[in-house]
């Protein structure tokens, strides 16, 4: 499953199972072992992500098969993804709560769409951000 998701966001995979693991909020799920919004709840995946993280908890300092190495640098991959999502979106909230630079916040949004996970809420945001601050200059003229 941990390689389904890596290939998922590694491909940019757009199909309803792999948007629902290119998310925050999708790998937040899986770490914590619920099935991410967006996939079937059907017994096998719920027994799966229930048992990844008390799998990867348990193994971290084991020395065991390349099976569990390997799993492990899976793991670590998502996330150090995760992180870096979730303080893209501190970044962009931040910026869309306090920043009046129109050319910031068109940088964060092509970071926000160059990034491995999907943030298309946020990117959605500032687009609208930028229109309405561009037709707020507009009518002060």
């Amino acid at each position: 499953m941990l390689k389904k998701c890596k290939e998922a966001i590694e491909d940019k995979k757009k199909d309803e199972e792999s948007m629902a693991v290119r998310t925050t909020s999708g790998l937040r799920s899986l770490f914590e072992g619920k099935v991410p919004a967006g996939m079937s709840e059907h017994g096998n995946n719920v027994a799966v992500f229930d048992c990844l993280p008390h799998f990867h908890h348990h193994v971290t300092n084991v020395q065991c098969s390349e099976w569990c190495v390997e799993m492990r640098r899976k793991w670590r991959w998502l996330d150090g993804r995760y992180q870096s999502g979730v303080e893209l979106e501190r970044k962009v909230d931040e910026a869309l709560e306090t920043s009046e630079d129109i050319h910031n916040l068109a940088d964060l949004k092509q970071e926000l769409k160059q990034h491995d996970l999907s943030h298309r809420a946020r990117v959605k945001a500032i687009a609208r951000e930028i229109i309405r601050r561009t037709e707020d200059d507009t009518d002060s003229d």
